[in-house]
């Protein structure tokens, strides 16, 4: 069963507040399985960080990441402590390979949660803050 075999490769973590988790451009190499706490998401622009997104308990980090084999491309800090658990890429990517069925299933969910709750509300704060910062006369 593939839980069990999930489950025999879950690690504990734990972040402080405001510890980065991931930075833009980032190699992503573990899925977080946020159990507690707050995190925030969000990009740079013109040298500065901008965090849009707040997420916290029973959420994923990575995961759209490993399964599509795609660097980050945005800012994850967390917000309060976090804790959790997590599966290093190399446990997910032979997990995957002995259950392929069940996660071609699971790769679609993951594409469409990643889509329609990080990246595209993301990348429309994103686009807006590089128009105003276009628009300004100091830059």
């Amino acid at each position: 069963n593939f839980m069990i075999e999930i489950l025999k490769v879950l690690e504990p973590r734990k972040f402080l507040a405001k510890e980065t988790i991931n930075n833009e451009l980032d190699e992503v190499n573990e899925i977080l399985f946020i159990e507690k706490g707050e995190y925030n998401i969000g990009y740079e622009v013109n040298k500065t960080e901008k965090f849009k997104l707040r997420m916290g308990q029973n959420t994923v980090i990575g995961a759209f990441n490993i399964c599509f084999n795609k660097r980050q491309i945005f800012i994850h800090r967390t917000h309060t402590e976090c804790t959790g658990y997590s599966i290093r890429k190399c446990n997910w990517k032979r997990i995957m390979d002995d259950f392929p069925e069940f996660f071609s299933i699971l790769k679609r969910k993951v594409l469409y949660e990643y889509i329609t709750k990080i990246r595209k509300p993301i990348m429309a704060f994103k686009d807006k803050d590089i128009i105003h910062y276009d628009k300004r006369a100091d830059f």
